[in-house]
């Protein structure tokens, strides 16, 4: 089912995904450094708490 909705091997959707770690890994700390900001925002704002965040 999975090969068939996607209409293409999952050979080249791997080849695909792993071809992109590269540009992942430079990205990455950025990434997290946005995911904390977000995070101490909905935490200031009151949208989650602290055992949340």
């Amino acid at each position: 089912m999975y090969r068939s909705r996607l209409g293409t091997d999952l050979s080249d959707i791997t080849l695909d995904y792993v071809s992109s770690i590269k540009d992942d890994h430079q990205i990455a700390f950025y990434d997290i450094l946005g995911s904390q900001a977000h995070t101490l925002m909905l935490y200031e704002n009151q949208i989650i708490t602290k055992n949340d965040a």
